[in-house]
């Protein structure tokens, strides 16, 4: 049983330093668009698989969005009133967050990202194993939805590391929605698992 349990731990360790890595480096590169210019252009390099993009205002509004945007954008800050929003880059594994202030026509990026792990999923058979990188140690909650939208199963945890198996062998044949949310994000993520086969 030890010996499981360390090969697990390893297995855990290496695969989320391996996505750290790759997220560090995609990171995008963000930068004005010369001298007075109030034009941010975000550059995600050619290696960056990017699933979206979108720029937020300090309220959560939605200002820009783009699915799969190509390996460049750029985005004009001259006709949002002065305040904080914020560029998101999402891609399979993570997403980073970088703060552009406005104030009196002049525009500052923060180049501290704020970087977050999104959960991984691995499915073998009918039995699904969810992963999270709970850094922030706040309630990680796990639902399980049946095709009614109906929840079957709930699990909640504030550990550093959320890891859980749902074995879907004995249960009812159908598609199950898993959805992992935090208390400490707007975002949820999701997986479909169809066990009829």
């Amino acid at each position: 049983m030890k010996t499981k349990f360390n090969y697990l731990f390893l297995t855990l360790a290496a695969t989320f330093t391996v996505l750290f890595a790759n997220a560090r480096t995609t990171n995008p590169d963000i930068n004005l668009e010369g001298g007075a210019s109030q034009t941010v252009k975000i550059d995600y390099g050619t290696d960056a698989k990017v699933v979206s993009l979108n720029v937020t205002d300090q309220n959560g509004n939605t200002l820009y969005a783009y699915q799969h945007p190509e390996k460049a954008q750029s985005f004009d800050f001259s006709k949002v009133p002065d305040g904080s929003y914020y560029i998101n880059v999402e891609n399979d594994n993570t997403i980073s967050t970088t703060l552009v202030s406005k104030k009196d026509n002049a525009i500052r990026i923060n180049k501290d990202y704020r970087f977050v792990l999104k959960p991984v999923f691995r499915q073998k058979d009918k039995k699904l194993n969810v992963y999270y990188v709970n850094s922030n140690r706040t309630p990680v909650e796990v639902d399980i939805y049946d095709a009614n939208h109906e929840v079957v199963y709930s699990y909640t945890s504030d550990d550093a590391l959320v890891q859980k198996q749902f074995d879907f062998s004995k249960s009812a044949y159908g598609v199950y929605t898993v959805n992992v949310s935090t208390t400490d994000s707007d975002r949820n993520y999701s997986v479909d698992v169809d066990n009829r086969n």
